[in-house]
Formats: structure tokens, C-alpha cells, sequence
């Protein structure tokens, strides 16, 4: 994209801000600086780019004139970004300071000004999605205990992590086995992991951090949003957008080779996310969705593909047992495999999935609304990934994609949906059997 030309929805794609991030990075040292130079490159940015006419790629975008002509006439835009961006570094300034208390409670009241943590613009149904986590083998035989979050009576090897303090354990999970394998850092050395599929049957209040804007540039997803965007809303976007952002900083190159000869690094990065994630708890949130900051992949309009998502949950801390014991049994876990496990298998490929969905269309008509032994909403979950999963396969070439961690990704899949539509079927069956008794 040209930088001088750039209309506004150029500048407010993921691809665009990860430029801003990554000049503010090279510009400056501390990352206090670096926030302020992102600041002075974001405004500068945005404003001359509302002044540039709409550009070839973004010109059907729907109702593109009159959001633009909103954020034009928002007169209270240009102080609030100034105000929002110093907060964040004042912020940053008093946790780095050691008044960690007085940073969270000072980030608690901006986002509530601000309107950023309405759980209604953040709804996310985990129940819909299956996720994936990897872990580097030890001397032990793993189990699915093995898979869950570090054991309390472990916490000693807990590191420092974006969204975690040392010490304390949260469930890191990504959406995708190419997402596991690239926060892993998994290279030519991958039978020395094993991966699970994890599978959520209770829902979570989870905070979802995807581009605010993510819905203008697909007008199919919800019209009626887009043509009902006030002033207000997009105002509260433009800050939402940001806030994210300063969130989600990679770590520099220096640092991590620091880190790499055994030295001890303090991630500056991680500052704001490790304080949005004490705000959160305090506001009884489940966990946090977010972009992998080690892939750099967008879709056709450079928006942050979310199939390469994390999900960090926080387990609730149980006295007498070593796990989040409630989000362990409402949890289905697969059996850790290693690509060596599956050498001998057969990948599933595409004519292998319409057996299953013809059982699950059989059962669909045969059953009757008062049916007990399941639930039709857990029905029509299974059956929406049983064909997001048909579509996976047409977008990313699963079945006939060569690379290792990609097979195990579509074996782990398979097997889920295998097993629940089985356990649908075979319920369905004791059922009737039941009735002719």
C-alpha cells in the first residue's frame, strides 16, 4: 500500500497498524517512547487519510462515504486519541514503577470511559470452535491432565507470558496447529510434540480482541450494523483499535536473542496485556482471544486471519485440587498424539467426511424436538464444524497439504467430529431401541 495515498480503510487494517508498530519499534528505545511515537504515527496517519479519496480495492465498501464523513465531523476524536494514548503510557509508566494496584484501577476506569468493555461488542461462543495445544515430550507417558494448564502445586514453571504473570497458570491455546507450532517455535523437530484438540461444552465470557472494524469490510457479515454505525460508535472503535494495539506489540529481536543465551529478559510488551488481563478477572471474564503476534497472516482486505488466533483462559484457582477442576470436566480433551503415532494412518480426506454428515442429516430427520438424550443446539454446533471443517479443507488443502503439523491438525479435527457424531448416532439408537422394548 501506498503510504502517501492511503485511504482510511487502508490505514485501519491489521496489516497497516503492524507497519505503525513495527516503525515505532525501530524508531525508539523505551517502550514509553515507542508508545508515544505509535501515538504521533497513528493520528498523523488517520487524519490524512480520511482526507484521501477511497481507493480502488476499498471503494464498494458499504456506506464507506458516510463513515467517513462521521469520523470528520467527530470533533471530541482528536482529543480522545491524545487522552487515551497518554493514559496508556501513564499506565505502563506506573506498573513498570511497581504501583501495579494503581496502573490496573487507572486502566479499569479508562476502559470503562471509553466504553471498551461492553462484553456485548466482544461476544464469542468458544462452543463453536475447537482449539489445539502442544507440548514438548518428557520421560512421562502424557495423559490429558498432561495437556491442561501447569498444575498449581507446578506453578514454578510458569514463565512470563503476554497475558500471564510468572507464577501464575493460564491455559494457552491457538485455533490452529500452525498457530501452536509458531508460538512453540516448533521447526524440523516436530516429533518431539504431542497435540490435543480441546473442545468447550459450557460457555465462556471471553474478551475478543479482533480488529473493531472487522465487519465494514465484509458487508455480508451483519449490513444492518454497518448501515446503523453513529458517531459514537465508530469514535469508540477508533480507540478500541488502538488499545488493541498496544497490546499486541511483538517482542523485539534483540530481547528474545537475549533470552536465547540464558539471560533473564523483562518484556516490556507484555505490560499493558498482563494488566488488561488483571482488569478482566476483576471483571469476572473467562479469557482473552487475541492475535498470534508470530504470524503475520491476513485475509484478502489484511485483517489478522483468525484460524491463527490464541485463546488464553484462566483457570480459577481450587485450594484442595492441582487444576481448574470445573473447566477440566467441562473440557473434551483428545489423547496427546505425536506425528510419529500417525505415520501408519490414513489422512482423512474429503470423501471421508460425507458419511458423516449423511448420519448427521438422517438423525436431523428422524428426530423429534422433545428428544432428551441430547441437545439439538449441541446438534447444530457439531454440524456447523463438521462443515466449517469441509470448508477448511477447500481453503487451506488439508487433506493434501504436505506439512506434518497441518495432517495432525486434520486428523485431530476429524476425530472430534468422528467420535461426536458416533456418540449422537449411538444415543439416538439406544433411543429408539427403547421404544420398540
Amino acid at each position: 500500500m501506498d503510504q502517501t495515498r492511503e485511504c482510511i480503510f487502508c490505514f485501519l487494517t491489521d496489516k497497516n497498524q503492524k507497519k505503525l508498530q513495527k516503525q515505532a519499534q525501530l524508531q525508539e528505545e523505551k517502550f514509553e517512547d515507542i508508545l508515544k511515537r505509535y501515538k504521533e504515527l497513528f493520528t498523523s496517519n488517520f487524519f490524512n487519510s480520511l482526507e484521501n479519496p477511497i481507493c480502488e480495492k476499498h471503494i464498494k465498501i458499504l456506506n464507506s462515504e458516510q463513515i467517513i464523513e462521521k469520523l470528520k465531523n467527530d470533533r471530541r476524536l482528536v482529543w480522545d486519541l491524545e487522552n487515551f494514548f497518554e493514559n496508556l503510557v501513564e499506565i505502563y509508566k506506573l506498573w513498570i514503577s511497581g504501583e501495579a494496584h494503581k496502573a490496573i484501577s487507572n486502566l479499569t476506569e479508562k476502559l470503562y470511559a471509553y466504553k471498551l468493555l461492553k462484553y456485548n461488542d466482544n461476544k464469542f461462543d468458544i462452543q463453536n470452535r475447537l482449539f489445539f495445544r502442544g507440548r514438548k515430550e518428557g520421560n512421562i507417558i502424557y495423559n490429558k491432565y498432561d495437556m491442561f494448564h501447569i498444575p498449581y502445586d507446578k506453578r514454578y514453571l510458569v514463565k512470563n507470558q503476554r497475558f500471564s504473570l510468572s507464577g501464575y497458570p493460564l491455559l494457552y491455546l491457538n485455533r490452529s496447529l500452525k498457530g501452536v507450532k509458531a508460538e512453540l517455535e516448533i521447526d524440523d523437530n516436530i516429533s518431539e510434540f504431542l497435540f490435543s484438540s480441546f473442545y468447550f461444552r459450557r460457555g465462556a465470557k471471553i474478551y475478543r480482541m479482533v480488529n473493531p472494524f472487522k465487519e465494514i469490510y465484509d458487508s455480508v457479515e451483519d449490513i444492518g450494523a454497518i448501515l446503523n454505525l453513529t458517531i459514537n460508535e465508530l469514535h469508540k472503535r477508533v480507540l478500541k483499535l488502538v488499545f488493541l494495539n498496544t497490546c499486541l506489540f511483538e517482542k523485539r529481536l534483540q530481547h528474545i536473542k537475549l533470552e536465547k543465551k540464558g539471560f533473564n529478559v523483562f518484556y516490556e510488551e507484555y505490560v499493558l496485556p498482563q494488566a488488561l488481563t488483571q482488569v478482566l478477572k476483576i471483571r469476572k471474564f473467562d479469557g482473552i482471544f487475541y492475535p498470534s503476534t508470530r504470524i503475520n497472516e491476513y485475509n484478502e482486505n489484511y485483517i489478522a486471519d483468525e484460524i491463527n488466533f490464541n485463546l488464553v483462559l484462566f483457570p480459577k484457582y481450587q485450594e484442595n485440587r492441582h487444576y481448574d477442576n470445573e473447566l477440566f470436566e467441562n473440557t473434551e480433551i483428545s489423547s496427546p498424539l505425536s506425528y510419529d503415532d500417525l505415520k501408519s494412518h490414513d489422512f482423512p480426506k474429503e470423501n471421508d467426511y460425507e458419511p458423516l454428515r449423511d448420519i448427521l442429516l438422517n438423525m436431523y430427520f428422524k428426530t423429534d424436538e422433545d428428544n432428551e438424550n441430547y441437545s439439538i443446539t449441541y446438534f447444530f454446533r457439531i454440524f456447523e464444524m463438521l462443515n466449517n471443517h469441509i470448508k477448511l479443507i477447500e481453503k487451506y488443502r488439508l487433506n493434501k497439504n504436505n506439512e506434518n503439523i497441518i495432517k495432525i491438525e486434520n486428523i485431530l479435527r476429524y476425530n472430534f467430529i468422528q467420535k461426536e457424531i458416533i456418540k449422537l448416532d449411538t444415543l439416538e439408537r439406544r433411543k429408539n431401541y427403547g421404544k420398540h422394548i
